[in-house]
């Protein structure tokens, strides 16, 4: 069995900012290097590997706990509250408006 020969960067798939830095290291070393490098995000798929696979019958355990995890944007969008970035309830007119605008209609003021 041959060992992969690249950089791995492993990353937290509940830190969008350290996703987003992964890659662009990763970009930045394939550009300079021109040599693979991958990047693993560690993470869930809240239900499980299609719309169609019910993940409690084969792994209950694991999705009683990930059915509790409040979920990355809700994660993310609390650290941006508390640290003053945005307002408590701006994250879910920012949600609204990019739905809306994904509808094609005009943004909620």
């Amino acid at each position: 069995m041959k060992m992969v020969e690249m950089p791995i960067f492993h990353v937290n798939g509940d830190d969008p900012e350290a996703c987003i830095m992964a890659i662009e290291i990763a970009l930045d070393y394939r550009t300079k290097f021109k040599k693979d490098i991958a990047v693993d995000l560690v993470c869930f798929r809240k239900l499980g590997h299609n719309e169609q696979d019910e993940p409690m019958v084969t792994q209950p355990l694991m999705y009683k706990i990930i059915n509790q995890h409040p979920g990355t944007r809700k994660l993310y969008a609390d650290r941006l509250a508390s640290q003053g970035v945005i307002g408590a309830d701006e994250a879910d007119k920012l949600v609204a408006n990019y739905r809306q605008a994904l509808d094609g209609r005009p943004p909620h003021q």
